[in-house]
């Protein structure tokens, strides 16, 4: 599931600048297999505006895959 929504996160991602602290945190970490608790980290550091809300749905949908596999949140 989440291989499917990659290109799309990818191509959102893209005017994002190289060398910005987000940018440097997706380069090393995986968006798609991140924890939910580590994506709020992630948004908390992000200033509001559409990427921020890009972030809430990504955690949104990690809630919602966390809570059809019958997982804790």
């Amino acid at each position: 599931m989440a291989a499917s929504i990659l290109p799309l996160a990818l191509r959102y991602l893209d005017g994002l600048p190289v060398d910005s602290d987000l940018s440097l945190t997706l380069e090393v970490e995986d968006l798609t297999s991140m924890p939910a608790q580590r994506i709020e980290e992630v948004i908390a550091e992000i200033p509001p505006g559409e990427m921020r809300g890009f972030f809430y749905g990504v955690l949104l949908m990690r809630n919602m895959i966390d809570a059809c596999m019958g997982m804790p949140a």
